[in-house]
């Protein structure tokens, strides 16, 4: 399966687009590893080269990663820090491009928010869906646990990843550490 995973990126607060970026990469680690899900997330590789913060650049990477999508069995949203709005705008984009679009949790198939989702997931018609998940994770937001966290998390996810987490944060720097020392080495 040729998946494309969405998640919440860009972030003003450093440590919340910290979060979301270790979030991303440990729902790629745990559908793949345990879900047998090859995904892909252009909005982490597109930021590699693309300057996030200049407007012009980030709406360069989003409109092109949609050339891409097209190819894909599905799209995946991943909304336990929630649906913002690049991830909307990829979903009405999939939904013209009649490419099937999904939401997920990574916390347990037991749990109210995977079985809400797994109901909406079953939705006919897309447009539905995605009205349907936008006004379920709104829901989310107003509830106890996501008014008193103040870091984008919507949901108590974090036992769920918290090995898939750790272990990317080994990946993370296992590759980065030697790219990042070389760049701060004079010339």
């Amino acid at each position: 399966m040729k998946v494309i995973l969405e998640t919440p990126f860009k972030n003003e607060n450093k440590q919340i687009f910290i979060d979301n970026y270790l979030y991303t990469n440990a729902v790629a680690r745990k559908l793949m590893k345990e879900d047998d899900v090859s995904s892909l997330f252009f909005h982490t590789f597109y930021t590699q080269f693309l300057n996030d913060n200049i407007p012009e650049e980030r709406d360069l990477g989003l409109m092109s990663s949609f050339n891409y999508h097209s190819d894909a069995d599905y799209k995946l949203y991943a909304i336990d820090r929630g649906l913002s709005h690049g991830m909307i705008l990829g979903a009405k984009d999939a939904i013209e491009k009649d490419i099937p679009i999904q939401f997920y949790t990574v916390l347990p198939h037991n749990s109210d928010v995977s079985k809400m989702l797994s109901a909406i997931n079953r939705t006919r018609r897309s447009i539905v869906r995605l009205d349907l998940a936008i006004k379920y994770v709104e829901e989310l937001k107003q509830k106890e646990f996501a008014i008193n966290d103040k870091t984008g998390k919507i949901t108590d996810y974090e036992s769920s990843l918290s090995d898939h987490v750790s272990q990317v944060k080994d990946c993370l720097t296992e590759f980065f550490t030697p790219l990042i020392e070389s760049l701060k080495e004079p010339k």
